[in-house]
């Protein structure tokens, strides 16, 4: 019953939303997102020495995130069910 759901709430967004600003921005940021991988994997910040989110927010963290919220969201949500 859920997966219905999801479809229909995204049916309406597509036929109801901005179909050509949606499917532009998607494309656009996947685009970006594959010509810069090493420019924005390897930033540095070297405009703001006193950053260090790079240091301390390593990729293993992000790709634990990655892994783990789906998981973690779908024991909340059972949580919450009951």
């Amino acid at each position: 019953m859920t997966q219905f759901s999801e479809f229909l709430l995204i049916g309406k967004i597509i036929i109801c939303g901005n179909t050509e600003f949606i499917t532009k921005i998607t494309s656009e940021s996947i685009g970006f997102m594959i010509d810069n991988f090493e420019t924005m994997t390897t930033m540095m910040n070297a405009m703001a020495p006193k950053d260090k989110w790079f240091a301390d927010w390593i990729v293993q963290y992000w790709s634990s995130f990655i892994v783990y919220a789906p998981v973690i969201g779908l024991f909340l949500a059972r949580m919450g069910k009951g």
